[in-house]
């Protein structure tokens, strides 16, 4: 009975604070009252997933990255050993997330696998980070490090376009058509394996969405 004389007062006073927006101030600056409501746990799981989302790279640690995985295997006429088309700040990787990155190297692989014997797949980064290029500064935009696009070359599009002998794709979903500015209607597929979305835009594919709240 007295313990529970003890808590009414606590819950009533968070309850307050929660009305007059300061409820998490409450819980972090009293840490006994977020152990005897039993929320301490609950606390620690929203840092560490923020943490998640919020994970960026330099442009440097990008380009790295991308050399490792030998991303773009082509010709001659194809100078750089990063595997993105231009250095910065043209195109630029700079605050880009890992997640965005670890889909891309991830594309690469499973390319290669469904190729197998027929080569490897061209996958050659074209835009990041950069503000120009038409980047619009947004949530989930290429500015805030949440999109990359690729270069749409021939094996690139075999591989996520590639049907069965029924007609179905067989490594993407076809999804609802994006609507852009000035009318044009951009084609979006779904990676099966990630649930990434990529859209067909007329020079690369925009890979976008990863882990980003749209």
């Amino acid at each position: 009975m007295n313990t529970q004389k003890g808590i009414a007062p606590i819950i009533i006073a968070l309850i307050v604070a929660v009305i007059l927006g300061g409820g998490y101030a409450v819980v972090k600056t009293n840490p006994s009252i977020a152990q005897k409501l039993g929320i301490e746990k609950v606390e620690k799981t929203e840092v560490a997933n923020a943490s998640i989302t919020t994970s960026t790279i330099t442009d440097a640690e990008a380009r790295a990255q991308l050399q490792t995985a030998n991303m773009c295997n082509y010709p001659a006429a194809w100078s750089r050993s990063d595997c993105v088309n231009h250095p910065e700040p043209q195109t630029s990787l700079e605050g880009i997330h890992q997640a965005v990155l670890t889909e891309v190297i991830s594309f690469k692989n499973a390319c290669d696998a469904w190729t197998g014997s027929g080569g490897t797949c061209n996958v050659g980064v074209t835009g990041g980070t950069e503000t120009s290029g038409g980047h619009v500064d947004a949530s989930c935009s290429h500015i805030s490090g949440d999109k990359v696009d690729i270069s749409n070359t021939a094996s690139v599009n075999a591989y996520i376009l590639a049907k069965d002998s029924a007609g179905k794709y067989v490594n993407f979903t076809q999804m609802a058509d994006r609507h852009d500015a000035g009318g044009v209607i951009t084609p979006q597929f779904k990676n099966n394996t990630t649930g990434v979305t990529y859209a067909k835009e007329p020079t690369h594919w925009d890979i976008g969405g990863v882990g980003c709240t749209k």
